[in-house]
């Protein structure tokens, strides 16, 4: 498991697809890791659920999926690519199945405080709202997936956020930002996004940055779409990143739009 203590960039499908063995829905599915949090024992992954996968028992903790292709049928839920479901700790005896396979993130951690019932929801039937956070560029939007995303002076709730986060083509933020009290993990699902000191990120890659660690500028080409999760409100400081735009502008200009 890639250590959540650390900065991180990495393509999700290079890590290796091992049986998953911890608590919680995926167990003994074959699964990319993506985090661990060393201390709680959280974690997220990428499983695969094989064709005619099933379960039925009570999951440890708290269980939440975003599904990215396939069909899986969870209690009296049909979930589908774009669906996200939470399974709160302690809700009795689930069966779960997949008849014909999916993929899907599973994020897993023994307890979200706001957890009493479990949902589902489709994201595509959710609005998009648009990001507005002091100094933070506009242009921004994002789908609220977990329960408890309060916005406000601080991104999200007590139990942080579960996000799809959009920004446009062309988007820039030119300076450096920390988030001091969380952990953030970024997925992207689609499109690009270049950071300078840490490459340009592409369709598959995690960048997840520990509490407090600076990290920025970055700028988009063509847009991206990014399912975006941390475990705690995340409020945002800023400082000036000293080489200034011109790398951004230059990958703005020479950038491939695919």
């Amino acid at each position: 498991m890639v250590s959540r203590s650390e900065p991180q960039v990495f393509s999700i499908h290079h890590q290796p697809a091992e049986p998953v063995g911890d608590p919680g829905l995926a167990q003994g599915c074959r699964a990319h890791s993506v985090s661990r949090d060393e201390g709680t024992a959280a974690y997220t992954v990428l499983a695969h659920f094989d064709p005619g996968w099933g379960f039925e028992g009570e999951p440890e903790g708290v269980t939440e999926l975003f599904v990215l292709e396939g069909a899986l049928a969870v209690g009296d839920w049909e979930l589908s690519s774009g669906h996200y479901c939470q399974l709160p700790s302690g809700g009795g005896v689930l069966s779960a199945t997949s008849p014909r396979g999916a993929t899907a993130f599973v994020i897993w951690s023994p307890a979200l405080g706001n957890s009493e019932q479990a949902l589902a929801s489709s994201s595509f039937a959710l609005p998009w709202e648009s990001t507005v956070l002091p100094g933070f560029p506009a242009g921004a939007m994002h789908k609220s997936l977990r329960p408890g995303d309060l916005g406000g002076s601080a991104h999200g709730g007590p139990n942080g956020f579960l996000r799809l986060v959009l920004t446009p083509p062309g988007w820039l933020s030119p300076r450096e930002e920390r988030h001091v009290d969380c952990w953030e993990e970024n997925i992207l699902l689609r499109g690009d996004m270049l950071m300078p000191g840490r490459g340009t990120i592409r369709s598959g890659d995690c960048l997840a940055n520990p509490p407090g660690f600076w990290h920025g500028p970055m700028v988009t080409k063509g847009g991206a779409l990014f399912l975006v999760n941390c475990d705690a409100p995340m409020p945002v400081e800023y400082r000036d990143h000293p080489p200034g735009p011109r790398e951004l502008e230059r990958y703005l200009e020479t950038a491939p739009w695919s």
